[in-house]
C-alpha cells in the first residue's frame, strides 16, 4: 500500500511575505511561448524565503555551510506535535509535549498557521522559541527543529535562540505549511539546494506517513 505523503512546502510567488530588509521574490522570463521557441525565466531570491532550512554558518563564522551538511541529517524519523494559545513557547511548554523517546526531529505546528491565510505580508509578533526552548532541544540531544513561519526566534529578539541551535549543529526548518497535517510520527524528507558556501537554502520538504 502506497504511504500517504504531505508537501509541507510553501509555493514561492511574489505574493509571499519576507523578511524585513531582505528582497522580495522577483520572476523575470527571458524567454517566453509563443514570442519565442521556449520559456526561460531568471529568479530572484533569498535564501532565507519561504520554506528553507538553516545552516549553522547562519549565525556561526566556522560552521557548516548549507552544501557541506550530510545528506542523512536531511532524512529520517519526524515528529509533529502542537503547541496553540502561545506566544513564546519554553522549555516548560516543549517538556510538557508527549514525545517518542527517542525523537531527534520536531516540527511545532502553532498558530502561526493562520498568518498565511491572512496576513500577506510580514507580521512581526509571530510565535517562536525563546532561548529556553532552545537550551531544552539541545539539552536533550534533538537533531533538527522546525516552525511555520519565517523565524524560529521572535522578531523583537536578539540572535540567540539561533546561536544556541545553530553552535549545536540542530538544523532550523522554518516557514513550513504544518496547516493540514496531523500530530504523528512521519519520515521526513527535507533537501536544500546544494548551494555552495550558503549559510541557508529554500527547500521542498515532504513528511511521509508510516
Amino acid at each position: 500500500m502506497r504511504r500517504k505523503i504531505h508537501d509541507i512546502t510553501f509555493a514561492v510567488s511574489e505574493e509571499m511575505p519576507s523578511w524585513p530588509g531582505t528582497p522580495a521574490f522577483e520572476k523575470a522570463f527571458d524567454l517566453r511561448i509563443p514570442a519565442d521557441v521556449a520559456n526561460s525565466s531568471t529568479l530572484k531570491i533569498n535564501s532565507h524565503l519561504g520554506t528553507h532550512i538553516d545552516a549553522p554558518f547562519h549565525f556561526c563564522a566556522e560552521g557548516q555551510t548549507i552544501d557541506e551538511i550530510p545528506l542523512e541529517r536531511f532524512m529520517g524519523e519526524v515528529t509533529v506535535r502542537s503547541i496553540l494559545g502561545k506566544n513564546r513557547i519554553s522549555a516548560e511548554d516543549l517538556e510538557k509535549l508527549v514525545l517518542p523517546a527517542d525523537c531527534k526531529r520536531l516540527l511545532l505546528k502553532t498558530d502561526n498557521a493562520e498568518l498565511w491565510k491572512t496576513a500577506h505580508s510580514f507580521y512581526e509578533d509571530f510565535v517562536a522559541l525563546e532561548e529556553s526552548a532552545a537550551e531544552w532541544l539541545v539539552q536533550h540531544g534533538f537533531e533538527m527543529i522546525g516552525i511555520d513561519y519565517l523565524s524560529i526566534q521572535k522578531y523583537s529578539d536578539g540572535p540567540e535562540v539561533h546561536q544556541i541551535l545553530l553552535e549545536s549543529e540542530v538544523l532550523i526548518l522554518e516557514s513550513l505549511n504544518l496547516a493540514e497535517v496531523g500530530e504523528d510520527d512521519y519520515e521526513i524528507i527535507c533537501f536544500p539546494l546544494k548551494i555552495k558556501g550558503a549559510e541557508a537554502a529554500p527547500a521542498r520538504i515532504v513528511l511521509i506517513e508510516k
